[in-house]
């Protein structure tokens, strides 16, 4: 097994029976690889961004791992905290929510009940939601 660790991955080409893999300071040829490269990277890759460290995959990547690449939310979680007027969960348990979304996908990624915070509940959002809801001007609104 041979590691090279600090080289940028530019090409991985696994056309063949063998897997040639093209680095900012070398070429490889291999039989197996495990490359590791950040969520960022690959969709990044995925998306032919400019001005961006990519990987340029022969053939494609399959459409599923590309769907599932593409899914994976990074970058941005915005918290929320929540007060209600009285508290309708039961924390006999534990203090951290199970919840169902109305309308997939759910950014909400976790949800806990805040100690010592009566009737508060602590929502982490992700994706498209957090950028929202970063956006949006929330101090209090009473329902």
């Amino acid at each position: 097994m041979q590691t090279n660790l600090g080289e940028t991955v530019l090409k991985v080409d696994y056309s063949g029976s063998l897997i040639n893999v093209t680095t900012d300071k070398n070429s490889y040829i291999t039989k197996k690889l495990m490359l590791s490269p950040s969520i960022g990277i690959l969709q990044a890759s995925l998306q032919n961004w400019t001005n961006a460290s990519t990987i340029s995959f022969n053939p494609a990547l399959p459409t599923d791992k590309k769907r599932a690449i593409n899914s994976i939310g990074f970058g941005r979680y915005e918290k929320l905290y929540v007060t209600f007027s009285s508290k309708f969960w039961d924390t006999t348990y534990d203090s951290t929510l199970s919840f169902i979304c109305k309308t997939p996908p759910c950014n909400f990624t976790q949800a806990w009940v805040v100690p010592n915070v009566p009737n508060t509940i602590l929502f982490w959002i992700s994706g498209s939601e957090a950028t929202r809801l970063a956006q949006t001007n929330l101090s209090i609104i009473q329902a």
